[in-house]
């Protein structure tokens, strides 16, 4: 069983194989960028590469597959192209698949398609069936873990002056970096008895951050 959980874990790894299989597609991209146009054209131009890697990891993956043959697949990021990849090929050779919620969702993710869903509730999964957007799966609202700190919170206590109160602000590669530092520099500059602390999305360089960290005399994580 270690043995098979390590061999599907070394999938990320296998990048090098995915975008070799992948660039044999390039032509197809190519031509379907050509054929497109505006905002389709647009994302063609700007993740050709991740495009054409979608075709290599489905070839990576099915032949992973089928040497491990593993009974379900899950997947803790439904939007980001290799889950994605990795998802499609499971549905092709009939493994179950299962979704677990890893972050907050937006009404712009695509529909819940795997076999089980765990969510951390209502309001993602209304979320997920947002825009006639339908649901086939089976959806359990189990909660989440990073939230159960918010129990041992005295909620009565914030505003008093022996009660720190701290901020923490999530940011990630969409958010305009001028707008968080001008929000920083306003929450710095009229609530300085808050204690701020900021965290990039794990795919965000840091190096920026730092130095607002730094500038501001917040926390960072």
């Amino acid at each position: 069983m270690e043995d098979k959980a390590e061999i599907i874990i070394s999938t990320h790894s296998s990048f090098r194989k995915a975008a070799f299989y992948g660039m044999l597609y390039s032509p197809v991209i190519f031509l379907r960028y050509l054929q497109s146009h505006g905002y389709l054209k647009k994302v063609y131009s700007s993740e050709f590469v991740s495009f054409c890697c979608t075709y290599g990891y489905l070839i990576e993956v099915k032949k992973i597959s089928k040497k491990v043959q593993p009974a379900f697949l899950i997947i803790a990021n439904d939007h980001y192209y290799e889950p994605r990849a990795v998802f499609r090929m499971a549905q092709i050779l009939q493994i179950k698949t299962v979704y677990v919620q890893h972050a907050s969702v937006s009404e712009n993710f695509p529909p819940l398609e795997y076999d089980y869903v765990f969510l951390d509730g209502q309001e993602s999964l209304d979320k997920y069936t947002a825009n006639d957007k339908k649901c086939n799966s089976v959806v359990f609202l189990t909660g989440s873990s990073r939230f159960d700190m918010i129990k041992t919170l005295n909620m009565n206590n914030i505003g008093k002056n022996d009660t720190v109160v701290k901020v923490g602000i999530a940011i990630n590669l969409v958010d305009s970096t001028k707008k968080i530092e001008q929000f920083i520099y306003k929450l710095h500059t009229h609530t300085p008895q808050l204690q701020i602390t900021i965290r990039p999305h794990p795919r965000m360089g840091i190096s920026y951050w730092e130095q607002v960290v730094k500038k501001y005399n917040i926390t960072g994580h």
